[in-house]
């Protein structure tokens, strides 16, 4: 059907079969918003690639589509390996006579795509067939095993380290281990096997004061932060260099159960703020977590008196829901919470 629909078409006088697309993803989750935003103004060999379709791949293949590199350097092997597909990977790299080692400029191969799509198929593809190379660090000083444990993928972790035997201590350029990228997915099986059969550490801490702890409070995976805290034991008080605490990485993530947790059994208090003076409403109004202070004004009335606190901008929760435009959120606080801002608030200026 999609090759008749391009038949018809390509009758058409202004159709440009090597147009870029504009896509503008609208309320999709924020795996797919990532996915769409990369794939704006790409051509169509480039949609098909990353549709893990061969049959779609080859449905565009007669039109002469230009294959030529984009500005940031992403070709169609980028979107076939992050797919996943094995056969469209396969297939888009001899049919195209394309390279399976190109960087973008992230600093990106197709390999750290495979490692973001779950695809051990893939990867096992592209370095086996392809020679790809998983010790390529990227701009940010990241290589295939930090992207395969900050998506949470345990077999190919696993491959990665006791097949292709990739350097497990390396840190990216923010001293992030695998611990933390395996702890920011929330994967509790991958922490632990980094910690008690690699023997990485549980306690490190990046340059900016993070542990692991930190990140699993993104996480949205409570059995994880209980045993980082009763096995390994993590700090539930201890900030980051900025004075941000796992409390308020848990605001910011709108977690009601991790909060809840780290109030009652660790006894987190609501009411400390970061360097900047902000505390867990401001990080929670900015994300435009409703049902999160809800719960937290509902449950912990003593706590409504922060969402008047300002922070060192001189700034009120509600105006950062206002600047993110939560518009269910700033009505809240509004007409329930009765929040007043002011026009010569220096936070309505940002």
């Amino acid at each position: 059907m999609f090759s008749s629909l391009l038949k018809k078409a390509s009758t058409c006088p202004n159709f440009d079969i090597n147009a870029t697309a504009m896509l503008m993803p609208v309320g999709w989750g924020m795996v797919w918003l990532a996915r769409l935003t990369a794939i704006s103004n790409r051509s169509l060999l480039h949609l098909a690639s990353f549709s893990g379709s061969t049959l779609l791949v080859k449905a565009v293949e007669e039109y002469n589509i230009n294959c030529t590199l984009p500005k940031d350097g992403w070709s169609p092997v980028h979107y076939a390996a992050w797919s996943g597909s094995t056969s469209v990977l396969s297939y888009i790299i001899s049919q195209y006579n394309l390279n399976a080692n190109d960087t973008n400029t992230d600093g990106h191969t197709p390999l750290v795509y495979s490692c973001w799509s779950g695809s051990i198929n893939s990867v096992k593809y592209l370095i086996n067939n392809h020679e790809s190379d998983p010790n390529i660090t990227d701009n940010d000083g990241m290589t295939c095993l930090h992207h395969s444990c900050h998506n949470g993928h345990i077999d190919i972790t696993q491959y990665l380290i006791e097949v292709q035997h990739c350097d497990i201590n390396k840190t990216d350029n923010e001293g992030r281990t695998l611990v933390h990228h395996a702890a920011w997915s929330g994967n509790f099986d991958l922490v632990q096997y980094l910690i008690t059969e690699q023997g990485l550490s549980p306690t490190a801490v990046n340059k900016n004061g993070l542990t692991a702890l930190h990140y699993a409070s993104w996480s949205l995976n409570l059995s994880l932060v209980k045993e980082l805290i009763t096995t390994y034991q993590l700090d539930p008080h201890q900030a980051d260099s900025n004075g941000k605490l796992p409390i308020h990485y848990a605001a910011e993530s709108g977690d009601i159960l991790l909060l809840e947790l780290y109030v009652k059994d660790y006894k987190c208090s609501l009411s400390l703020t970061d360097k900047d003076r902000r505390n867990i409403f401001h990080y929670s109004s900015f994300k435009g977590h409703f049902h999160f202070i809800k719960h937290v004004t509902s449950h912990h009335s003593h706590s409504i008196s922060l969402l008047h606190s300002i922070d060192k901008k001189g700034c009120m929760p509600l105006l950062y829901a206002l600047q993110n435009g939560h518009t269910q959120l700033v009505k809240f606080l509004i007409e329930d919470m009765k929040c007043e801002t002011k026009d010569k608030d220096p936070c309505v200026l940002l």
